[in-house]
């Protein structure tokens, strides 16, 4: 509902946005002023929060159905698990590279010396064994860190 709510206001939803106002507007940790500048947002570009509120389902909720009804447990592969690992982390990267790229563009020729630019995020891992860096995918792809893989041989 939520998504339908902003496409018919015509609102422009960035990937990762949608799940981050869903967030912002049923999460226990989210605090108040967090929860009333994501509704007044909302309510600026035309939704009817009211409405959409009423048609949210928690994920607990979704859960208790599968478990208690239809008897369905969620035990993904680990090479899912892994994919989704990567999918989310991806998905993070490409969302803080936008933001950072709009915030610039707004700054940029007044509050920021800055003509052109990319915006390049990338997500690195330290292993506290040996000290080595890896890029985020790389070490997933690799199934972990080479002085562990070495050691597990």
């Amino acid at each position: 509902m939520l998504e339908s709510a902003l496409r018919a206001a015509n609102v422009e939803v960035l990937d990762g946005e949608l799940e981050n106002t869903y967030r912002l507007l049923t999460d226990d940790d989210v605090s108040a002023g967090m929860r009333t500048q994501a509704i007044g947002r909302l309510e600026r570009d035309g939704v009817d929060i009211e409405e959409v509120q009423r048609d949210f389902v928690s994920h607990q909720s979704i859960h208790t159905h599968l478990r208690e009804c239809l008897d369905v447990e969620k035990n993904p592969e680990p090479a899912d698990r892994v994919a989704s690992t990567r999918n989310t982390v991806g998905s993070l990267e490409t969302r803080t590279e936008k933001i950072a790229a709009n915030n610039l563009e707004r700054l940029a020729g007044d509050e920021v010396a800055l003509d052109g630019f990319d915006v390049i995020v990338t997500t690195h891992v330290t292993c506290d064994e040996c000290g080595r860096r890896h890029e985020f995918g790389d070490l997933l792809e690799a199934g972990g860190c080479e002085c562990r893989l070495d050691a597990d041989q």
